[in-house]
């Protein structure tokens, strides 16, 4: 037995959901890029085997 589901039984706004998704993708085209990253001595050691 397949229940329908009520978006107004979870008080869920579609215009918010569109909003944030347009910010985040904003967001994502500002993004700086990230540094490369740098590892101990030991962790170095540690994967050199793999």
């Amino acid at each position: 037995m397949e229940q329908e589901i009520n978006l107004a039984d979870y008080q869920i706004n579609i215009a918010d959901i569109r909003q944030h998704i347009d910010e985040v993708a904003v967001n994502k085209t500002k993004k700086q890029p990230q540094n490369a990253e740098e590892f101990t001595a030991d962790t170095k050691a540690l994967y050199a085997d793999f």
